[in-house]
């Protein structure tokens, strides 16, 4: 049972291809339950040596807790449907934009997360260890696929969160979402977000979340066009920082609504 609904909704930018909702008009509370629980669907990508490498069931078990642990405020659950062992390890030098649709084409179980496990994705920034494909926009054919690196665990779940993340929705701490004019004055050459590090401006720049830290992002500017210093969101899952360990609670909303209203046809 949802408690203390209150949708006040408008578009207003994008991110890889999706709208992005201004969060602080959404609030579900914190007493929010929406009772879910998703099945995934665990590819493992073997070896040449048809190995599963580091990803034992062990640490398969190991993922299912962590997400039920971070996702448990919600009331939203995870269930490991079943491991299929994909034996043709060039697979394993992924690339998003070739094997993806090759392997997506053969290997792919409709209306649950498909996690695929690999060693390597050879063909993104060297911020990401994989990806997650964001919430489909209505009437668009979904695709619900997570990718993630393997040599991550069974130590790393930063990059698998960061991944489940922009499955549910989520953009980076450190995008610029709005469509608004630049800030003045704005923000170092190589800083994306208009974001201040005050967060004065924070509903209206930066990532539109007024409980996330202002983020210039994976470069090594430390202050905001007025001069002040940024205070990184190091322990945001959403942070490029391996050191995240938590999602906001305007982040937990966010994906609440999300999973409302664009994944709730997933089992």
């Amino acid at each position: 049972m949802l408690k203390n609904l209150l949708i006040a909704l408008f578009i207003l930018g994008s991110f890889s291809g999706r709208s992005q909702i201004l969060v602080n008009t959404i609030p579900l509370g914190h007493d929010t339950c929406i009772n879910k629980q998703f099945s995934i669907v665990f590819y493992i990508v073997l070896d040449s040596n048809y190995s599963v490498m580091s990803a034992t069931q062990q640490t398969l078990d190991a993922i299912i807790d962590t997400l039920n642990a971070t996702f448990k405020p919600i009331c939203v659950s995870f269930a490991s449907c079943s491991t299929v062992l994909i034996p043709n390890y060039p697979y394993n030098r992924w690339l998003k934009y070739t094997t993806d649709t090759v392997v997506t084409s053969n290997w792919y179980t409709d209306k649950t997360i498909n996690f695929y496990i690999v060693d390597s994705v050879k063909d993104l920034p060297y911020t990401e260890r994989g990806y997650g494909y964001a919430p489909p926009l209505p009437g668009n054919t979904p695709k619900d696929v997570i990718v993630m690196e393997q040599l991550r665990f069974p130590l790393d779940f930063y990059h698998m969160m960061h991944n489940v993340g922009h499955f549910f929705g989520l953009s980076h701490t450190y995008d610029e979402l709005a469509p608004t004019p630049p800030q003045s004055p704005g923000p170092p050459p190589l800083v994306d977000s208009q974001e201040f590090a005050d967060g004065s401006n924070n509903t209206v720049h930066g990532d539109l979340l007024d409980d996330t830290e202002a983020d210039p992002g994976p470069v090594p500017e430390e202050f905001d066009g007025k001069g002040d210093p940024y205070i990184r969101p190091l322990d945001n899952f959403m942070s490029f920082f391996v050191l995240g360990s938590r999602f906001s609670q305007r982040q937990m909303n966010l994906m609440a609504w999300y999973i409302l209203n664009r994944r709730l046809y997933l089992h």
